[in-house]
């Protein structure tokens, strides 16, 4: 075969392995423009040997965007500059070490940003569940062997998983309230009178004394004092909660918790959480609206704490403004348009006309403190600005982590107690839905640096997606050092495939409906690539098989049936693997776009090459079929234009990448019997002439393209002199061209 003959040539396949050996080492472009052998190999394998001292102008190609349409390459009407450009990645794509690319910023930043509603989901979820397992509860050991029962209990009064002891909190679940002679009352309870008691006694020695130090010492007192206070009131709470016999069990009809006892639980997990959900606004709504009733003044209203910060997030103001301040704008007349509120904050004017209140803070005869429908309206403003201020912190915290995590410079650094380190730690971890002492150092560093790709790996053996979504918003490798992110496919591969896809769908339909259908799919795709993470999630997903088949003008079926999983497991580098088996080169090029390994896992060590496995086989394919084109044309020149256009034909879109081209430009001039004149024309009138004689889409069609090269080389033998009857070689498709020539072809066409 003319092919393997070519690439058993000496010389040929020296530069070959050369080329293989080299390009992987370039890194910059000058590197590329400075290595002679590398340059001009690649400059014959994609036709533009002629243009090998054009450096200058190359540089510019190759350093072009194939993302901007007004790149010098697209610009350039010859498709050869845009494939070339498409072949290699001098930094515009480029695969660059980074701790987190901009796409897993604004995954990470998404996340963050939903972490409200979906705590509020999920937490939803676990009340639910919460409230049909309590019904079957029989023991008080019940709710610490059901870990779902046992968190929501500590989350609702205040308990640290890590370091509660179990004697006691068993022993406060089992305690009457209501009975003095219970735990919860004898060990608590009863000694709140004396700590309070300590409590004022030690605010009267810390006024008196001078002393810094002994003012701190009775400050930590204090603060001690309170917890117990504070946590005597928790246990009260807690006894109350539920209705356990002292030894655990539950009297006869009775249940763990009356409908009561469960719907104020589910109210204080939901008010415990860190953040204001959608729920916990609800209940807050309905809170507000029974104090609103049991109220008689203004200080009611105010003093309240609760009561406050939703009034204060009804009308946009600070959840900071004084009790005084409110109750001011509460309680003014401001009938008068020069009265000082109009100056302040303009949620004092409308907190102002949400109330009726006198001067002095009652409520006029006869009227309400708030009318149903002043009730209505703050309600409603309520709703939407309850999580203003959170959404402000969300916002700055933010900020704060976008500004951080680019200083990082390992997984060290980012572990460290650095506040910087911190913040962006913590931001990351309630992105995830992770708690903050949830994971130890050792263990989140093992989830940083684990390889997603293999299943074997630490964090994929946790089973746990909270921890595969943060080792995929960070790029560490197994030593905690910062690498490239890796993909199933790099950014200049998506771009060069999408491009082709586009291309192909509306080459001969540029209808509004076809282009959105095709913008909507290579936008899928773009989406798809930044998740993917096997070569399963592909084939399973039938518009990303017919997106790459598209691409390489391949139909669905030459895919199908497994064919195109086995190809991306293949190694390119064994001559015997399945991609190598196919003699189109199509199927080769599929196999190198993608950077997967033969488990079908994205490769552990992604290459940083200017050049891709797929554009390494595509310049290697290219560079013997130029040299079998060269080889043609030493003796026939007829021959190369001939075999040079059923290479190019397929690449074809319009008339003027004809024109561009000055070989095409001679063989369509040729099949057509244009004069060479013609060449000369004004380039519009040209393009004219020719739309008028063909159908750029016949260049799509095989049988269309071989018609046209018979012509062609009949009309070339006639003009250039050769002696056959020409009326003979028009019907019998006879030719001067060698039988190797002609095979030279077949084999072109049937590898395309």
């Amino acid at each position: 075969m003319t092919r393997s003959r070519i690439e058993a040539d000496p010389i040929i396949s020296r530069e070959m392995a050369y080329y293989k050996e080299n390009i992987m080492q370039i890194s910059t472009l000058d590197e590329f423009l400075d290595d002679d052998r590398l340059y001009n190999y690649a400059m014959k394998a994609f036709g533009l040997e002629e243009l090998t001292y054009a450096k200058g102008m190359m540089r510019k190609v190759l350093e072009s965007d194939l993302n901007d349409e007004n790149s010098f390459a697209n610009l350039l009407e010859d498709t050869r500059y845009k494939t070339m450009a498409a072949a290699f990645d001098f930094g515009n794509t480029v695969a660059e070490a980074e701790i987190q690319t901009d796409d897993q910023f604004e995954d990470t930043v998404d996340l963050y940003s939903t972490a409200i509603e979906r705590r509020n989901t999920s937490l939803t979820q676990e009340l639910t569940y919460y409230e049909a397992v309590i019904d079957t509860v029989t023991d008080v050991d019940d709710i610490f062997y059901n870990q779902t029962l046992r968190d929501q209990l500590f989350q609702a009064f205040e308990i640290d998983p890590d370091i509660f002891d179990y004697d006691t909190i068993r022993a406060v679940l089992t305690s009457d309230a209501d009975d003095p002679t219970s735990y919860v009352n004898v060990n608590f309870m009863d000694n709140v009178t004396t700590w309070q008691t300590q409590i004022t006694d030690l605010y009267t020695q810390r006024g008196e004394t001078t002393e810094e130090s002994e003012y701190n010492k009775i400050t930590r007192q204090i603060e001690q004092y309170q917890k117990f206070v504070d946590k005597a009131y928790i246990y009260q709470e807690m006894a109350q909660s539920f209705n356990f016999s002292a030894d655990g069990t539950l009297a006869d009809g009775v249940t763990a918790q009356t409908a009561e006892q469960v719907t104020a639980f589910k109210e204080k997990v939901i008010l415990a959480e860190p953040e204001l959900t959608r729920n916990a606004m609800l209940i807050n709504q309905d809170y507000y609206r029974e104090q609103l009733a049991a109220a008689t003044n203004v200080e009611d209203l105010v003093y309240n704490i609760r009561l406050s910060e939703i009034i204060l997030s009804s009308f946009g103001l600070p959840t900071t403004t004084s009790f005084s301040d409110m109750i001011w704008a509460m309680t003014e007349d401001i009938s008068d348009p020069d009265h000082e509120i109009y100056s302040r904050d303009s949620g004092f004017v409308d907190l102002a006309n949400a109330f009726n209140f006198n001067s002095d803070g009652s409520v006029p005869d006869g009227e309400e403190m708030q009318t149903s429908e002043q009730t209505d309206d703050m309600m409603v403003l309520y709703s939407t600005r309850y999580d203003d201020e959170e959404e402000e912190a969300r916002l700055e915290q933010t900020s704060q982590f976008s500004r951080y995590v680019d200083y990082t410079s390992d997984l060290d650094d980012l572990m460290s107690d650095l506040s910087a380190a911190k913040t962006v730690r913590n931001y990351l971890l309630k992105a995830n839905d992770i708690g903050e002492n949830e994971l130890s150092t050792f263990q989140m560093k093992k989830i940083l640096t684990s390889d997603l790709s293999d299943p074997d790996s630490y964090v994929n053996q946790l089973g746990d997606e909270r921890y595969r979504n943060l080792a995929k918003s960070l790029n560490f490798d197994a030593k905690g050092e910062i690498t490239s992110p890796r993909y199933a496919q790099d950014e200049n591969e998506i771009t060069r495939i999408a491009k082709a896809y586009y291309t192909q769908k509306t080459l001969f339909d540029t209808s509004t409906e076809t282009t959105e259908l095709a913008e909507e799919e290579v936008l899928y795709y773009r989406e798809r690539m930044g998740e993917i993470e096997t070569v399963d999630e592909i084939i399973a997903d039938a518009r990303l098989v017919e997106f790459i088949a598209v691409s390489e003008g391949m139909a669905y079926e030459d895919l199908a049936d497994g064919v195109l999983g086995l190809l991306l497991r293949s190694n390119l580098d064994d001559s015997e693997s399945y991609a190598n088996s196919f003699e189109d080169v199509r199927y080769q090029k599929i196999a190198g776009s993608f950077s997967f390994d033969e488990l079908g896992r994205i490769e552990q060590s992604s290459a940083t090459g200017v050049q891709s496995e797929r554009g390494l086989v595509e310049a290697s394919h290219l560079y013997v079929t130029q040299s079998i084109e060269e080889e043609a044309g030493e003796t026939e020149v007829g021959a190369r234009l001939a075999l040079y256009f059923a290479r190019m034909a397929p690449t074809v879109n319009s008339v003027y990448e004809i024109l561009a081209d000055e070989a095409l430009g001679q063989f369509v001039r040729t099949t057509l019997s244009l004069a060479e004149e013609t060449a000369s024309a004004d380039i519009d009138k040209q393009a004219q002439l020719i739309e008028s004689r063909l159908e750029i889409q016949d260049f799509q069609d095989t049988e269309k393209v071989n018609e046209m090269i018979n012509r062609f080389l009949v009309l070339y033998d006639l003009q250039n002199g050769s002696a056959y009857d020409p009326t003979v070689a028009a019907f019998s498709g006879a030719t001067s061209f060698s039988a190797d020539t002609l095979s030279s072809y077949a084999q072109l066409r049937s590898q395309i």
